[in-house]
């Protein structure tokens, strides 16, 4: 589960023993990560390391990049946050939200709540997860999992097809069908089979 570390120890762990009351009895450990890059390469480099713990990964809209894709993408967008005022970096963010994890068939109301939101993470929290972000070769390491793995992609560019194609067959993609990079929140009705069809085939 992926959770920004602003909020407090207490409300983690209060979080996490609600989630653990609400899922199957085997799944009795909630591990929070600053972003969904951290996630992700915490999961495949535990996969890696320890394929015999690990039954299945599924990732939901999770980069695939090689960290030079990544860099080329993103390091202008970070750029401009470190040198925007506080009113600019606002904006920049609220722009970012709604033009790059969005679809426009996304709900926008839901969409600009999200953007909102993002926005008003201190800058200084925003850029060192930069670092985590734009350090991470996502394309590498998941060529080295062996274990059984989903990734379901949304409508927006986070999976270089190139880099998809290197992966071996115990790899599985999908792709939600009308919605941005929330799709959990935004199309749980395709989600949701999906993971369950992997997981009745490979677990």
């Amino acid at each position: 589960m992926m959770a920004n570390s602003v909020f407090g120890v207490l409300l983690s762990g209060l979080l996490a023993e609600a989630l653990v009351k609400r899922t199957p009895s085997h799944l009795d450990a909630v591990f929070f990560c600053n972003s969904g890059t951290e996630a992700m390469e915490g999961a495949l480099k535990f996969a890696r390391a320890h394929p015999d713990r690990v039954r299945a990964l599924v990732m939901l809209d999770s980069g695939l990049r090689s960290k030079a894709t990544v860099g080329a993408d993103l390091n202008p967008f970070y750029d401009a946050l470190r040198a925007a005022t506080p009113e600019e970096y606002r904006v920049i963010v609220e722009d970012f939200a709604m033009t790059r994890l969005f679809d426009p068939v996304d709900d926008q109301v839901i969409a600009r709540q999200i953007a909102i939101q993002m926005a008003q993470v201190p800058a200084h929290v925003f850029l060192s997860m930069a670092k985590t972000v734009t350090a991470f070769d996502s394309a590498d390491t998941a060529r080295a999992c062996t274990v059984p793995s989903l990734i379901i992609q949304s409508c927006q560019p986070f999976v270089d097809p190139a880099a998809l194609a290197t992966l071996s067959s115990n790899w599985h993609d999908g792709r939600v069908v009308g919605a941005g990079h929330f799709i959990q929140l935004l199309a749980p009705d395709q989600v949701i089979p999906m993971v369950r069809r992997f997981l009745e085939l490979t677990t």
